[in-house]
C-alpha cells in the first residue's frame, strides 16, 4: 500500500486511544503512573500501555 493511504493514529478503524489521550498516557507514566494503573484507566493491557509508552505501538505526533 503506498504511503499516505493507509490511516494511522486516531483515524486506524481500530484505534482505541485519541492521539491526545496518548499523549496522556505518556505524560502520566513520566509522572511515575504505573502500567497496571494506566491499564485499567484506560481499557488497554499492561503490554498495550508499555508499547504506547515506549513509542512501539504509537508513534510521537506532532502537532501544526
Amino acid at each position: 500500500m503506498r504511503e499516505g493511504n493507509y490511516p494511522t493514529g486516531e483515524r486506524h478503524p481500530r484505534a482505541k486511544l485519541t492521539d491526545k489521550e496518548v499523549d496522556l498516557v505518556r505524560d502520566l507514566h513520566d509522572q511515575g503512573e504505573p502500567y497496571a494503573a494506566l491499564a485499567k484507566r484506560f481499557g488497554l493491557s499492561k503490554s498495550g500501555i508499555a508499547g504506547i509508552v515506549s513509542c512501539r505501538r504509537r508513534a510521537v505526533v506532532l502537532y501544526a
